[in-house]
């Protein structure tokens, strides 16, 4: 019995030493899970960071109801978007970063570039066309 619990503690050392001396590698910190993630604004040069990875989408929100079933629509059919799709919710009153994507009503979508520029700019819609979007912008529809 003490030979058993002496070969647990020195296994259960043994690796947490190996994975103290391992360094948290950048990449790893922004792999994508299985599902899109959906995120609340920072910054566009926040968002930038994310579409390295893949389609970066700026939904620009307000409190008013079209708005509120445009995100219940979305969120209803999360599941249905791309895996590697990063879509950042924006309140509207974000005037900088309207105006930098040229963006003049509530329920609109950017589609960003690397560089933080507008990709595709649309108004409206559902999950059905924020993929169908996305295809066109990927150049595959």
């Amino acid at each position: 019995m003490r030979y058993a619990v002496i070969t647990v503690l020195s296994v259960v050392l043994s690796m947490v030493l190996f994975a103290a001396g391992e360094e948290e590698k950048p990449e790893a910190m922004m792999m994508m899970s299985a599902r899109a993630m959906r995120l609340e604004y920072t910054s566009l040069e926040d968002a930038v960071l994310y579409a390295e990875s893949g389609p970066v989408v700026l939904m620009f929100v307000d409190g008013n109801a079209e708005s509120m079933a445009l995100e219940r629509a979305i969120e209803e059919g999360f599941a249905e978007l791309p895996p590697n799709l990063v879509l950042i919710t924006v309140p509207f009153g974000e005037e900088v970063v309207r105006s930098q994507l040229g963006v003049s009503e509530p329920g609109s979508f950017v589609i960003i570039d690397e560089q933080g520029n507008a990709e595709m700019r649309w108004t409206g819609g559902d999950v059905e066309t924020l993929n169908s979007m996305i295809m066109k912008s990927q150049g595959s529809g």
